[in-house]
Order: C-alpha cells, then structure tokens, then sequence
C-alpha cells in the first residue's frame, strides 16, 4: 500500500477492549513509518472522534477489571500519541 495516501480513519482499529493489542501494534509499529502528513491528519481524526476519550474509559475499564495487559497496552498506546506532539490531543 502507499503509505503517504492511505487514510488514517481505515487505518485505525475501532476503540474496544478487546482491540488493546491491535491498537497497539498501530501506533507503536505503524504509526513510525506514515509521514508527517499522515500523522496531522490522524491527530485531527483522534479529535473529532473523541478516540482518546475511549481510550481512557477502556483505562478505567481495565483498572477496574485489573487487566494489566490492557493497561501495558494502552501505556504503549498514550506514550505514542505524545510522540505525536499535538498539544490539543493532550487537552
């Protein structure tokens, strides 16, 4: 596939728990190789889909079910969207 012209939005596996992995594997595999391009758009997707606001309630979900895979996971996960350096992400 080309990297530069594929869309983050189908890139992107849907926020669920039992997506941790996959997500996972996402930022911290893929994420690195896409282009800068890329990465703008999929910070501005991971905003207006209030995909970071999933990810904290799977957070939650998995303290509460004392996962400790899933927390690893999404340790990994919010790690990577720092490296994307968008301070609104943050918010």
């Amino acid at each position: 596939t080309d990297i530069i012209n594929t869309s983050p939005s189908s890139d992107l596996p849907t926020c669920e728990l039992n997506k941790l992995k996959e997500i996972r594997d996402f930022f911290v595999f893929e994420l690195p190789r896409k282009s800068r391009v890329y990465k703008e758009r999929l910070a501005t997707i991971l905003e207006t889909d209030n995909y970071i606001k999933k990810l904290i309630d799977l957070f939650h979900v998995s303290e509460d079910l004392e996962n400790q895979e899933g927390l690893s996971h999404l340790f990994e996960i919010f790690r990577c969207l720092f490296y994307l350096n968008k301070s609104s992400l943050l918010d």
